[in-house]
């Protein structure tokens, strides 16, 4: 083989899908009259991606898996609405609060920062209530008589709020 490659390697362009999937079968092809057995070429699957980047690929010798990876705005809104949840459930347990343990959930975002933090927790509403067992609210309709059980500093990226934990 060693004194065919320049034939074999200008050869294989010319291939088929068809010869390429038959070698990868049977481990056989010729290339320009030489035949190549089983281990003289290595099949690798490649997809042509769109040059705008909205996918992602990766491949084993048996299956390429294409990943859109583009951005979308109900996604990321979702994500928001996880992470407001994970904080609360957070700031729960650091109060040393039970699951059953009942409180409202106030917030407080510092100046003209939060608008898409806010935006996730009102389109979300009905899963962050269910899976904090209240809906929350802004800190300024909070009670001046409420009994504050905690109250920490958040951050979601890099959007820093407070939140804070009143017994109901």
């Amino acid at each position: 083989l060693r004194k065919d490659i320049g034939k074999v390697k200008a050869g294989l362009p010319k291939l088929t899908s068809e010869e390429v999937k038959s070698y990868a079968e049977k481990g056989e092809v010729t290339v320009d009259g030489i035949l190549l057995t089983k281990g003289d070429l290595v099949v690798n699957r490649i997809v042509d991606l769109p040059e705008d980047g909205s996918f992602a690929s990766n491949t084993d010798s048996d299956v390429v898996v294409l990943l859109d990876i583009r951005t979308y705005p109900e996604l990321e809104a979702e994500g928001l609405a996880r992470e407001f949840i994970n904080r609360v459930q957070r700031l729960r347990k650091e109060a040393g609060l039970q699951a059953t343990d009942d409180v409202d959930v106030f917030y407080q975002f510092e100046d003209g920062t939060g608008i898409e933090i806010l935006a996730a927790i009102i389109k979300h509403a009905e899963t962050i209530t269910k899976a904090v067992r209240c809906a929350p609210a802004d800190v300024q309709k909070r009670s001046p008589n409420a009994v504050v059980l905690i109250d920490r500093r958040q951050e979601i990226g890099e959007t820093g709020f407070h939140l804070s934990l009143t017994r109901r």
